[in-house]
C-alpha cells in the first residue's frame, strides 16, 4: 500500500471513571512511610465489583455505625502498561507536590483546582473512607477550599453512573453523611460539570499552561501591595508592574493565579477591565495530607450495602 493510502488506526481512551465503584482493600502488605497504608493503591484490580464485606458493623457505645476518614499516600497512576489509559502526571504548584491521575475528566478537575482561587491544596486518590462493614471508599480527590473547608468530590463521565450500582449507590450515599457529620462537603461532579463553558475551560487551559511562568519577589511584592492599598483592581492596572504589555501581564497574572497571590474569575473573557481581587485563606488551615476523622452515620443507609 503506497504511504499516502496508510492511515493511523484511531486511539480510543476509555475513561475509568466510568467504573461503578472504586472501593478496594490492600493485597499485600508494602513499605509505606509513617502514617500511611496502602488502601489507595491503584494497581489492578482498580475496581472491586463487590464492595461489601460481611460481617459485624463498628458502632459506637449508642449503636450509630462509624465511618473512618483518613489521608493516605496514593501510588502513581502513570505506568508503561497503562499509557493508552490516558494516564497523566505533573506537579502540583500549590502543595509542590507531584500529582497524576487517569483519564480525561480527572485531568480537566486538576487543572479546575489548580488554577481556583480558593483552591488551597488538593489531592488525588489520597482519602480514604473505612465503612463500618470493613469495605473501603476512595473518592476520586479532595482539597481545601477558602470557603467551604474540607472539599471531596466523586466524578463520573454521565450523572446516570452515580445510580447504574445499588452497592455504589449506598456506599456514595454513606460517603456523603459521614462528610457531612465531619463538617465536610461531598461533591457528585461529572466531566461537563467540572469542564463548565467553553470561554472557562479556555480561560483554565491558558492559565494552566502559565502556571509556571516566571515573575519577580519585587512583582509579587508590588502586587500584594497594590491588592492592599486598593491601587489595584483590574487587570490592566497590572501592565506597569507585570508588563511590558497587557500580554504579557497577563501570563504572569495566571501564574500568580496558581500561587494564589491575587485572584480572578474565569467566566468571561480575560481584558484589561477583568476584575481582580486578593485571596483569601481558608480559618482554620486544614492539613489534607493529615486527616483522620471517626464519625457516626445513619445505620439505616446500610440497607443498600445488604448488611
Amino acid at each position: 500500500m503506497p504511504d499516502h493510502e496508510m492511515q493511523t488506526p484511531a486511539i480510543e481512551i476509555p475513561d475509568l471513571l466510568d467504573t461503578v465503584t472504586v472501593a478496594r482493600s490492600p493485597e499485600s502488605r508494602r513499605k509505606e512511610a509513617p502514617g500511611y497504608d496502602t488502601w489507595a493503591d491503584r494497581g489492578a484490580p482498580f475496581v472491586l465489583t463487590q464492595a461489601v464485606a460481611r460481617g459485624t458493623l463498628r458502632c459506637d457505645d449508642e449503636g450509630n455505625p462509624l465511618v473512618r476518614i483518613r489521608s493516605v499516600k496514593p501510588l502513581q497512576a502513570i505506568t508503561f502498561h497503562r499509557k493508552r489509559l490516558g494516564s497523566f502526571s505533573g506537579l502540583d504548584p500549590h502543595g509542590g507536590r507531584s500529582m497524576s491521575g487517569v483519564g480525561p475528566n480527572e485531568l480537566a478537575k486538576v487543572k479546575d483546582l489548580v488554577v481556583s482561587h480558593t483552591a488551597v491544596e488538593h489531592a488525588m486518590q489520597s482519602l480514604v473512607f473505612e465503612l463500618p462493614d470493613g469495605s473501603l471508599y476512595t473518592p476520586d480527590c479532595h482539597y481545601l477550599d477558602s470557603r467551604l473547608g474540607i472539599v471531596i468530590s466523586e466524578l463520573k463521565t454521565s450523572a446516570s453512573y452515580f445510580y447504574v450500582d445499588p452497592v455504589y449507590r449506598a456506599t456514595i450515599a454513606i460517603a456523603e453523611d459521614a462528610s457531612a457529620a465531619a463538617g465536610y462537603t461531598f461533591d457528585r461532579e461529572t466531566g461537563a460539570c467540572v469542564r463548565g463553558s467553553g470561554r472557562r475551560r479556555k480561560n483554565v487551559d491558558y492559565v494552566y499552561k502559565h502556571r509556571f511562568t516566571d515573575y519577580s519577589p519585587d512583582q509579587e511584592n508590588r502586587v500584594r501591595a497594590g491588592l492592599a492599598d486598593g491601587d489595584l483592581r483590574v487587570m490592566g492596572d497590572l501592565v506597569p508592574m507585570l508588563g511590558p504589555n497587557l500580554g504579557a501581564a497577563l501570563g504572569r497574572a495566571a501564574a500568580m493565579l496558581c500561587n494564589r497571590v491575587l485572584g480572578f474569575e474565569l467566566d468571561g473573557r480575560l481584558e484589561a477591565d477583568t476584575t481582580v481581587f486578593p485571596v483569601a485563606m481558608p480559618r482554620p488551615f486544614i492539613d489534607i495530607h493529615s486527616i483522620d476523622v471517626t464519625v457516626p452515620v445513619n445505620r439505616s443507609l446500610f440497607a443498600g450495602l445488604g448488611t
